[in-house]
Order: structure tokens, then sequence, then C-alpha cells
């Protein structure tokens, strides 16, 4: 069987998730899912031959042993691992195909629908035979090489989670150069898909994802000169810092999400495309997943990037607003929905009022306390604190996951499902995207943030961020941001060991 990869590669809190879901759940749920379309076609027009069912059994097994070590490859290759970049490459070529076989079968089976040929030939047969075969042994090589290559990746991968220098400093560098220039994209997506948390089933707690937007543009912007946007944390946290109020920077920054109209859907003539406007500083955690995870395509591999977001409170979701507005307004229709901050003395939420005070916002910083902060401190501390699973009070909003995937370009060649374009492509997005919610938290520019705070914002683990967001806004989630990862108990390592070695996956230690 395969062997799993070394402890050092479970240091990285992503991998380690992925291996004690499938490690506790026992591949239930991608066995349920895996190879279902070739399953059922297979087993109706072969039904009398019985070496073609053999060999479909075999390949559904392989393929569901596959699942593992791709979501490992996973992992690595969204934290910038190149190495395993090709691997995941010639693993998602295998699943392409065994896709393309099963097109095939579903071309024969609408044909033997029609009457041209009611049964399969002993050609068909024999061909199908040997096509299962052929997928078979293409599998069967794949697994001892992705072994090794997480196997190698995991001695070189040693202590915390790596950052990818080139990553880093290209998204240092997006953000600089737009320093000064407000509303001018810093990073930007021109061809996205847009998902949203759904409403939980009545027979289970967890809330799919549902696809809001097919087609749109996701771009990461400073928010317009001299305006920043309502945002939820700011409803706790109300302290500024008094160098960067002297000297007028501004880092506040907000996500922009434009819905492009030729995304093969009908729409009036005069409809005006869906726009949604999210204060950066209201985004809490960043994590990430699958088509296949987030079930929105079964045995599909794309990545997705989720942001799990603080919405206002007095708000019941963040819908993308059809209303026309200028590239400066900050004002938004209420649920889509940016609002002017609230005057904390006078409690008017005017337009004049907004522009005139700006929001203020906690410093992270020693030596710069307030009396204003301490009051503001005591009072985060003595709010209830929420788990990630509970929905928020209404004093402070409520939690909402989004997710993000690349959408093929029209004007492009067809782009191959999964592949390290789509990674890369995200990935550049989640570096530029921490590091703007870096500089928020900071109120500093990237130059004068030490390693150690940069290193602490890419080892943030989500349930945490979550739950320091539900309690006091920004302020607990720097200080919960601050905790490594990499202090895992090694009882949880010695726990994953025992899963594995029953499922016959051998110690991963």
């Amino acid at each position: 069987m395969f062997a799993f990869a070394s402890v050092a590669a479970l240091n990285n809190p992503l991998v380690f998730q992925a291996a004690s879901t499938v490690a506790k759940k026992a591949f239930e749920a991608v066995a349920a899912r895996s190879l279902k379309g070739i399953t059922e076609i297979i087993s109706e027009r072969f039904k009398g031959d019985a070496e073609v069912l053999r060999l479909r059994d075999e390949l559904e097994l392989k393929v569901r042993v596959l699942s593992l070590p791709i979501d490992i490859c996973v992992q690595h290759a969204v934290r910038g691992n190149s190495a395993l970049q090709g691997a995941l490459d010639v693993a998602l070529k295998a699943l392409r195909d065994i896709e393309e076989f099963e097109e095939g079968l579903r071309e024969q089976d609408i044909t033997a629908g029609r009457g041209e040929a009611s049964t399969p030939d002993a050609a068909s047969i024999r061909a199908a035979a040997r096509k299962l075969e052929a997928l078979i042994k293409q599998l069967d090589s794949l697994l001892p090489y992705l072994g090794v290559a997480i196997s190698a990746v995991g001695l070189v991968d040693t202590g915390d989670q790596q950052l990818s220098p080139s990553r880093l400093m290209a998204a240092s560098w997006h953000i600089r150069s737009s320093a000064g220039r407000p509303s001018a994209p810093i990073f930007h997506i021109p061809q996205a898909k847009w998902h949203k948390e759904g409403l939980a089933a009545a027979h289970t707690a967890t809330r799919p994802m549902q696809e809001q937007l097919p087609l749109c543009s996701v771009c990461i912007r400073r928010s317009p000169a001299g305006e920043r946007p309502w945002s939820a944390a700011a409803a706790v946290v109300a302290d500024a810092t008094a160098d960067s109020a002297a000297s007028g920077a501004s880092f506040a920054y907000e996500l922009f999400v434009k819905q492009d109209l030729e995304d093969g859907m009908h729409h009036e003539k005069d409809e005006a495309p869906a726009q949604l406007l999210l204060p950066i500083q209201d985004i809490l955690a960043i994590d990430w997943s699958t088509s296949q995870s987030l079930k929105l395509g079964d045995a599909d591999f794309r990545p997705a990037l989720l942001l799990q977001v603080l919405q206002p409170p007095g708000t019941t979701s963040q819908a993308p607003s059809r209303r026309a507005q200028p590239a400066g307004d900050v004002a938004a229709e209420n649920g889509g929905a940016l609002r002017p901050h609230r005057d904390a003395e006078s409690g008017s939420n005017s337009p004049a009022a907004s522009s005139s005070t700006a929001p203020k916002r906690a410093s992270s910083r020693l030596g710069k306390s307030t009396p204003q902060a301490s009051a503001t401190s005591s009072d985060a501390s003595a709010v209830v604190p929420i788990t990630p699973s509970t929905p928020a009070t209404p004093a402070h909003g409520r939690v909402t996951r989004y997710a993000i995937q690349c959408a093929a370009l029209p004007d492009a060649e067809p782009a191959e499902p999964g592949s390290s374009a789509e990674w890369q492509t995200l990935s550049e997005f989640e570096y530029v995207l921490r590091l703007c919610m870096l500089e928020a938290r900071e109120e500093l520019p990237l130059s004068r943030i030490g390693d150690e705070r940069i290193r602490m914002a890419f080892s943030a683990t989500p349930g945490a961020a979550v739950a320091s967001g539900a309690q006091g806004g920004r302020a607990a989630s720097l200080r919960l941001d601050q905790r490594s990862p990499s202090g895992r108990g090694s009882h949880e390592i010695e726990h994953l060991s025992r899963d594995l070695d029953r499922l016959g996956f051998g110690s991963p230690v």
C-alpha cells in the first residue's frame, strides 16, 4: 500500500487536517462519489461480462486509494511547493483520462438507446477491457511515484510552515506599487467563480457551498482616499494609532467582486452587473479546499480559496448589489452592504459624520496603548466565547464563508481542470490578501512589519481566527493569529498514526 508522508509534512495544519479527516472517515465519502458515473454505465452495459466488471471494481479501488496522496499534493502545491505541482499534474492527468473514458462510454450508451447497437459486440467488450487495464496500469505506476514525491518533500520540509519567497516578494511588490492610487487594482483575477455557503440542511449541520456568480472578476484594491468602508470588526475595536493618522496613510483595503454578464445565463438588456464590496478588515481567516471537498463536483480537484467573513450586525447576508455605483462610492444597499461608519458620540451614521470621523482601530504594537484601547480590550474580553460552528451574536454579526475559483477564459485555450496555473493564480491572490490583512491590522507598511509578524499571518489556523473574530474583532484576532500551529501535542500525531495503521497505510513516524 501507499507509504504515508513523514511527520515533517504533518506539521502543515492543512496537511494534518486532510490526513486526519480521511483517516477517521476511512474514505467513506470518497468511496461514495468516486467513479459513480462510469460504474453505473459499465454495470448496465457490460453486466454479462465478468472480466469487465472485475476490472471496473479494481479501477474504482485504485481511484479511491489515489484520493489521499492527491489531497496531500494539493496542500503542498498551494503553499508554493513547485516540486509537488508537477506530481499533482501527473495525477490529475490520470483522472482526466478516466473522465474521457467515461464520456466515451456515455456516447456508446446514447447510441445504444437509439437502437443502433442494442448490445455491445465482442469488439466493444475487448476494447473496454483493454482500456480498463491500461488505466489500472497507469494508476499502479502513479501511486509509487506520488509516495516518493511526498516523502522527499517531507524530508526537506522541516520546522514550521514554509513560505514561498518568490510569491511573497511578488505580493509585496503588488501592494507597494499601488500606493497612492486608491481604487486601482492591486491584484486582479479577470475570470472567476464566486460561491457562498447556503443554509444548513435539516438532516445535517453542514452548510454546503452554492454558486452565486458563475462568472465574475475579483480584485483587491485600496479603499478610496479619505473614505473607509464600514467594518463589522470596527464595531468592537475603536482606537487608532497616532502616527498613521498624522501621516495620512490609509491601510484600508477592500475586495471588489463584479459580475460578468457573459456567463451564459439569461440577462435583460438593461440589467446592470451585480457588485459586491467586502472590507478586507472583516476577513477573519483564509483556507484552501477543492471542488470535491465543497461538494461542487465529484472527483473534481479544482482549487478553491475559502474566505471566512464577519458580516455586519443587522444584515442577513452579504449579497451582490445590482445598483450601479461610482468607483469611489462606498455606500451600498442594505444586505450588500457597506454602510458609513457610525459616529461613536452622536450615534448618527450620516455621510457627513462618516467623512469627518474615520473609523478608529486598535494598535497591535507594544508601547502604544491608550486608556481608550484598554477600555475597548476590557469590553472585548467580556464577550461570551463563541465556537466557530456557532453563529456570532447579533451585536458583532455572524461569520459567513465564501469561495473563489478560477474560471476558463473565453478567448483562451481550455484550461486543464486543477492545473498548476489555477493553483498558482489563487496562491498569489492568497499571498496578496494575507499581506493586506496584515497591514490593515498593524496599520503599518510592510517594510516596517517584522518577519515574525509576517510568518504568523501565514500560519494562523482558520478555527482560531474565526473564534477570535466572533469574540472581539481585530484586536482579539491578532492575539490568536500569533498562535503557531506547530505546537500540536505529540498525542495527536500518535492518534493519527494508529488510525492510519489500522487502515493499512503504515505509521507516518
